[in-house]
């Protein structure tokens, strides 16, 4: 059986848009489920961030507390940035409130 050069390309084309529709409508189901626990974070907030440190085989919760700079709403991939100064060095780190780390105003 003799397929034409454009044929097969149409047909491997149409497979990898089927395969992306799928991908795509089990990412807005995700997106969806976590939308519902949106955070009620805005800039200019003072924050603590309480981030789990891996020493060894020792394991301890740091606090970080600091301003708020930076939001982004995108779903899962939501994020705030945070600013601290200590000692009179600026630091900032950014953090994400998907991930088992608690955020709370202060």
């Amino acid at each position: 059986m003799t397929m034409a050069r454009g044929e097969s390309k149409t047909v491997n084309v149409r497979a990898e848009r089927r395969g992306l529709k799928l991908m795509n409508k089990i990412i807005q189901e995700l997106n969806g489920e976590r939308a519902s626990r949106s955070f009620r974070i805005q800039s200019g907030d003072t924050v603590v961030v309480q981030v789990k440190v891996v020493e060894g085989d020792r394991e301890r919760v740091q606090a970080y507390e600091g301003v708020v700079i930076a939001k982004k709403n995108r779903g899962l991939n939501s994020s705030f940035t945070v600013r601290k100064i200590s000692h009179g060095e600026g630091s900032s780190a950014c953090s994400r409130p998907s991930v088992p780390r608690s955020a709370r105003s202060a």
